[in-house]
C-alpha cells in the first residue's frame, strides 16, 4: 500500500511539472510576441482637430501613390482663354452667338495643366472639374528621410508663406502612403494642412467661390 501511495504521489507531481512546463512555454511565447511587436512599432501622429483656417491653400493630390499639383490660379486662366477661344469662333459676323456650336465645342475642348485635364462642361454650373491625365506621372515620396529642400516637395515646403499659406491635399483612396509621408514631413515644417478625401474615379471638383480650408 505504502508504494502504490508513493507512486500516486510521483505520478501526481509529475502532472504538476508537465503543467508548469506548459504554462513556462506559454509565457515564453507570449514574451516573443511582445518583443516583436515592440520592434513592429512606428511612430504615430495624432490627428489634430479640424479647425477654420484662414490661410490660402496650396492644392496637392495623391494619387496613384505620387503627388501632383493643383495651380487652381493658372487653369483659372487657361479655363478663361479657352472659353474666349470658343466664343469667338462660335459668334457669327453680325455678332450673334450660336450657342449649339458653342456647347458642341465647349464638351468637345480639354484644357490640361500638368497632371489633370479639365472638363469645360462642369464650367456651365460654376465649378471646375479636374480629371487625372494618366500620361503624367508624379512625385514619389517613398521615404520622409531621404527628401531634402531642393527635392520637389521640399522646395514647395521651403517656399510657403507659413503665416498666409496651408497646404490642402486631396486624397484620392489608393494614396494613403505617399499622403500620410507629405503631411508629415508638413507638419515637421511646422505647416499647416488639410485634407479631403475623393475616390479614385471621381473628377476633382472646385467652386467658383472657393472653400472653407479647415486646418488640422
Amino acid at each position: 500500500m505504502a508504494r502504490r501511495g508513493k507512486e500516486k504521489k510521483k505520478e501526481e507531481f509529475n502532472s504538476f511539472i508537465d503543467i508548469m512546463t506548459c504554462l513556462a512555454g506559454i509565457l515564453i511565447l507570449i514574451i516573443l510576441l511582445v518583443i516583436v511587436q515592440i520592434q513592429e512599432v512606428r511612430v504615430l501622429i495624432p490627428t489634430p482637430m479640424e479647425r477654420v483656417s484662414d490661410k490660402a491653400p496650396i492644392f496637392i493630390e495623391a494619387r496613384n501613390n505620387m503627388l501632383y499639383t493643383i495651380n487652381i490660379d493658372r487653369i483659372k486662366e487657361r479655363i478663361e482663354t479657352a472659353i474666349a477661344e470658343l466664343t469667338e469662333r462660335s459668334t457669327d459676323p453680325d455678332g450673334r452667338l450660336n450657342q449649339r456650336e458653342f456647347l458642341r465645342q465647349l464638351g468637345m475642348t480639354q484644357v490640361e495643366d500638368e497632371g489633370h485635364i479639365v472638363d469645360l462642361s462642369f464650367s456651365l454650373i460654376g465649378q471646375y472639374a479636374l480629371r487625372p491625365n494618366p500620361e503624367i506621372l508624379g512625385y514619389q515620396l517613398p521615404e520622409i528621410a531621404k527628401e531634402r529642400d531642393t527635392d520637389w516637395f521640399g522646395s514647395i515646403i521651403r517656399a510657403i508663406d507659413r503665416d498666409r499659406e496651408m497646404i490642402t491635399f486631396i486624397v484620392r483612396d489608393d494614396s494613403f502612403d505617399v499622403f500620410r509621408n507629405a503631411r508629415a514631413l508638413a507638419w515637421i515644417a511646422d505647416v499647416e494642412v488639410s485634407w479631403h478625401l475623393v475616390p479614385y474615379n471621381e473628377p476633382i471638383k472646385f467652386g467658383l467661390s472657393g472653400e472653407t480650408p479647415f486646418a488640422q
